[in-house]
């Protein structure tokens, strides 16, 4: 019974992580090839300084879809680490470090 709470807790992990490593890694035939790239526009001609920089519409894109694939891979890192200590607690695994460690040492 303790095994298959382990196994469970992997499989899931695993499940959850490799949708998002596909997305990350094989983007969609939609984004860059199929799409033809927008004609860049040069910045209006002015004697004062730079204000403001912005990304191309592509570049953008793909800015803010990492941004959402790291914000849900912290969400998702955080709740596994969450699930592993409560595993941790509820399999009794410090409770035999401790038993291990008292029968280790001289001193109790």
């Amino acid at each position: 019974m303790r095994h298959a709470g382990i196994i469970l807790c992997l499989g899931l992990t695993f499940f959850l992580l490799l949708p998002a490593k596909a997305r990350a890694q094989n983007p969609s035939p939609t984004t860059a090839a199929a799409v033809p790239a927008p004609a860049v526009q040069s910045p209006p001609a002015s004697t004062g300084p730079t204000t403001a920089y912005m990304l191309p519409p592509d570049k953008l894109a793909k800015a803010k879809a990492l941004y959402d694939l790291r914000i849900k891979l912290l969400i998702i890192g955080t709740i596994y680490g969450l699930i592993q200590l409560l595993a941790i607690l509820y399999f009794g695994v410090m409770a035999r470090y401790r038993d291990w460690a008292e029968k280790a040492s001289r001193w109790s």
